[in-house]
């Protein structure tokens, strides 16, 4: 795969929280963290992860965090981006991971 593919995905999660999990999230801690944005390199590939400001979604008494995340995947085969994604989400999942 040649093309970038950038998927967004709002995550009802902090960002203490986000990061605390993205190690395993990842399958790996040895990526790069720079303020909101993180950049993994494995092989010829990266995964770049912004993040947005931390806000808040009220829903009558109680309040959600809400961070908007988007996650670019560069060198990355159709399989190797839906294994990534897959794990990604697996692991982000409330009450999972």
């Amino acid at each position: 795969m040649s093309e970038d593919v950038t998927i967004k995905k709002e995550m009802g999660i902090s960002h203490q929280d986000f990061f605390r999990i993205l190690p395993r999230a990842l399958g790996s801690s040895e990526f790069e963290q720079a303020g909101n944005t993180v950049v993994l390199k494995q092989d010829n590939r990266q995964l770049t992860i912004k993040l947005s400001k931390e806000s808040q979604r009220r829903i009558a008494a109680m309040v959600v965090p809400v961070t908007n995340v988007t996650l670019t995947f560069s060198g990355y085969t159709t399989e190797d981006l839906k294994i990534a994604l897959d794990r990604f989400d697996q692991y982000f999942r409330k009450g999972g991971g």
